[in-house]
């Protein structure tokens, strides 16, 4: 490095206010699984559980949490497969959340009503003990309807099947709950789901195939993803191969209404970004956000071959993603982050010292002003971030631009 480019670099650190984000903050509560979301009305809200039956929902507020409320299933979670999604009405009156049961072929409804009385139900059982559940995602749009996807799979067949035949199935209630709707029914491992409800209640799903595109539907407030068509979410290469294997994504809508992506490329470890234009019927060109340094199997390490991204965008129209690395450790400790200013990517290192498990992930959400990222630490604990997402908490790096990392707080 010259000396110019230091002394740029000194410049940059020195200024007042250029902090990526602040100290993080100790929410005092511990969990594998937590998820975030924010309403119309920009409340933060966190779900974590505890054990496997108890539910635990609060409101992030300075940076604690507070209203916290609790409830304890009949049907116990099944830790592995369980990912918990948490799903808010958008004017903030209903929780919803759904796990899958103890043997994988129950799918389980929680919700909190706006009388603050919480409810359970069976959405739906598999009674066949080859068939079971993965990856539940739940959605609630503005009239109140409830989606909820998941991946349903043959045991037998992926036990001795290079080609199992999986399905993405899809329950509506508008009072009741609905039948199972297989919107995915290809001969291929579909997986990894995911939803997204917006500000305006509009529900977005996606999933992915081990050997093809990625995929997604949209449903506005009172709509049905099973009329909904499926729209393409563009790969790495030109076309659908072996190689080309996408793990988990994450969806977010920004104000104007664009639909932004985010999905890793598994077989190089690439995390990349792909935008739908508000009413179009298809997403444009695919950016690569960062290189993922994790590992798939590492020598005793903790296996992550699946990092699961976050995705949020300021009303300034930046762009966050979050994930978590092992970097051939024996943990998962890295929290990261991608930030998008106009063209280009700069990327932050959250912590080092996190303890993500392979059922879980960070987080993020955003408000108006504000992101917020939580993680679970070294010590159990989930712990939160949280900055500015406009101009006064960026960093503008002007010379070099060789994809360099910066550590928070530094």
């Amino acid at each position: 490095m010259n000396k110019a480019v230091a002394f740029l670099f000194i410049l940059v650190f020195l200024l007042p206010g250029l902090l990526l984000a602040q100290s993080p903050y100790n929410l005092g509560v511990s969990s594998y699984n937590y998820d975030m979301v924010t309403d119309s009305n920009n409340n933060i809200y966190l779900l974590w559980k505890t054990g496997t039956s108890t539910i635990n929902i609060g409101k992030i507020v300075n940076n604690a949490l507070t209203e916290v409320d609790s409830y304890t299933a009949s049907i116990s979670i099944h830790v592995r497969f369980t990912r918990p999604r948490l799903a808010v009405k958008p004017d903030g009156t209903e929780i919803h959340t759904a796990y899958l049961s103890g043997n994988r072929n129950n799918i389980v409804h929680v919700w909190r009503n706006s009388s603050g009385v919480w409810n359970q139900t069976v959405i739906w059982t598999y009674a066949n003990d080859d068939w079971r559940m993965a990856f539940p995602a739940i959605g609630v749009d503005a009239s109140g309807n409830i989606h909820v996807i998941c991946q349903r799979y043959n045991t037998v067949e992926h036990n001795g099947s290079d080609m199992p035949h999986d399905f993405i199935v899809y329950w509506r209630k508008t009072g009741s709950w609905s039948g199972p709707v297989n919107i995915q029914t290809n001969d291929y491992p579909y997986r990894d789901t995911s939803m997204y409800t917006d500000k305006n209640g509009g529900v977005h799903a996606t999933w992915k195939s081990r050997y093809t595109l990625g995929k997604y539907r949209y449903a506005a407030s009172g709509a049905s993803l099973a009329d909904s068509s499926t729209i393409l979410i563009p790969n790495v290469s030109g076309s659908p191969s072996l190689s080309d294997i996408v793990s988990f994504g994450d969806s977010y809508v920004d104000n104007v209404g664009n639909v932004h992506h985010a999905y890793f490329h598994f077989r190089d470890e690439t995390l990349h970004h792909v935008i739908k234009p508000v009413g179009s019927g298809s997403f444009g060109s695919r950016t690569q956000a960062a290189s993922v340094d994790n590992c798939e199997s590492c020598g005793g390490c903790t296996v992550y071959e699946n990092p699961w991204p976050s995705i949020g965008v300021a009303t300034d129209g930046k762009v966050y993603v979050n994930w978590a690395e092992n970097r051939c450790s024996g943990a998962i400790n890295h929290v990261m982050l991608a930030i998008k200013d106009g063209s280009s990517w700069s990327i932050a290192e959250v912590t080092s010292t996190a303890a993500i498990s392979s059922d879980g992930r960070p987080v993020i959400a955003m408000t108006d002003t504000d992101y917020y990222i939580v993680w679970r630490s070294n010590t159990g604990e989930l712990m939160l971030s949280t900055e500015a997402s406009g101009t006064p908490g960026s960093i503008t790096v002007t010379s070099p631009t060789g994809g360099e990392e910066f550590v928070i707080g530094s």
